[in-house]
């Protein structure tokens, strides 16, 4: 039971996650013409979204100690019984389009989830990685594996084969999977409405509005420890860019109501803002500059790398920014960080990540909270530098479990106690 409650401050960062893409095929913007609604994506495209929550859950349950120490260190106590977790989540995900034929994609990548609980930190902490691999039609359903939770809104939205206009309403099926085991799958039904033409982010884009309500009951609940009882609602505006056939915005509302079996309860509420865009070949060379001048700038040593991968601009420093057992930067390092500032603060609209590692030595489980608190102690910095906007900055500690390097020697744990800096061009 407790690793179940414990999932649900961090099943509703996924639950409400759909992506919500659609193209709109028409040969003009007037709001009288009848348009199409479809995807409309191109092989090879790499789709890049990102999504802010803003959130307040309250836990309705008489004894805390059953939640995860991580949940217990973020809520307040409101009164007897009720408790208050406010967070910011954001949610980056990068999916690249195969085409497999004239009404199919195929689509591949991951889905990246990230937490920032006001009262620990401000940068994001990186929850969890997840796998995609799905095919996705231009009606706008889903074909899943089953061994995929991502992603877990399906077929939202789902259009309607004929042309529609400026009021047209309809309504399709969709699906929630939550990650449960065995994961749950809850059927809703979504009412859309054309909403009209306007522009957003400085292109002409079609309005829709969509709405749904969720009520299921678990028959299974009881028995392995999953929630017994969904409700809720969730609204969206979303913004389609229909020249270039995908969206470029969506506004999302939403509350809903999870009842477990043993007198707990949590609520959540919050907004959801999306962002959307391909990976142009622009960003790619913004990122093969930044890696030059990066490179150009750190000294020939063996304690620093710099290098380009599917992840953006990969800068990696040896164990050379802390002390032994330690997650302050000493002002030896931070010298050296500032070092590749004046690179970063030439380009606008960055997103950095930090990935904190360490070797094998000592326990596990401390490992990763001691890299946790030297990659969030990086990102910091670099917040405060001015470097990267908190919105954009994450870490994550990976402790010894991504090693590069064997750790039987000196010299590869050396190689292993590693912080890296990896920058996407937004």
């Amino acid at each position: 039971m407790q690793n179940n409650t414990a999932a649900v401050l961090f099943i509703i960062v996924v639950c409400f996650f759909g992506i919500l893409t659609i193209s709109v095929s028409a040969q003009n913007t007037n709001d009288s013409s009848p348009i199409v609604l479809e995807w409309n994506l191109n092989n090879d495209d790499v789709i890049q979204i990102d999504k802010y929550f803003v959130q307040t859950n309250y836990w309705y349950v008489k004894d805390p100690s059953v939640l995860s120490e991580y949940a217990r260190g973020a809520m307040i106590q409101v009164e007897d019984g009720i408790y208050r977790i406010s967070a910011i989540q954001k949610n980056h995900v990068i999916l690249h389009t195969a085409t497999l034929n004239d009404t199919t994609y195929s689509m591949s990548g991951e889905f990246y989830s990230y937490e920032q609980l006001p009262e620990i930190s401000s940068s994001f902490k990186l929850l969890q990685i997840f796998p995609a691999q799905f095919q996705l039609h231009r009606t706008g359903s889903y074909t899943v594996p089953a061994n995929r939770i991502m992603p877990n809104i399906r077929s939202i939205p789902t259009f309607p084969p004929k042309p529609v206009s400026i009021g047209t309403k309809w309504q399709a099926n969709g699906t929630e999977v939550w990650e449960f085991d065995p994961p749950i799958t809850i059927p809703v039904i979504v009412n859309y409405t054309v909403s009209g033409f306007e522009e957003k982010a400085g292109v002409q884009c079609a309005r829709i509005n969509a709405d749904y309500s969720i009520f299921y009951e678990n028959p299974n609940g009881i028995n392995n420890g999953a929630p017994v009882l969904w409700e809720g609602v969730s609204e969206l505006t979303i913004w389609w860019d229909y020249q270039n056939g995908m969206p470029v915005y969506r506004e999302n509302k939403y509350e809903v109501s999870v009842y477990f079996t043993d007198s707990i309860a949590v609520n959540y509420a919050g907004t959801i803002t999306s962002f959307y865009q391909r990976k142009s070949t622009a960003d790619r060379q913004t990122e093969h500059s930044i890696e030059r001048e990066i490179a150009e700038t750190l000294p020939a040593d063996k304690h620093y790398s710099v290098s380009q991968d599917d992840r953006g601009v990969v800068i990696e420093f040896g164990d050379i920014l802390f002390d032994f057992d330690s997650a302050t930067l000493s002002k030896k390092a931070q010298r050296k960080l500032r070092k590749i500032i004046p690179a970063l603060k030439k380009h606008k609209s960055l997103s950095i990540q930090t990935h904190g590692h360490t070797d094998n030595i000592g326990d596990a489980r401390y490992n990763i909270d001691l890299s946790e608190r030297r990659a969030a102690a990086v990102i910091n910095f670099l917040i405060n530098e001015g470097v990267v906007d908190s919105r954009n900055a994450s870490y994550v500690g990976f402790g010894e479990t991504m090693p590069i390097a064997d750790n039987k020697t000196d010299a590869g744990r050396l190689k292993n106690r590693r912080v890296e800096i990896i920058i996407q061009a937004k």
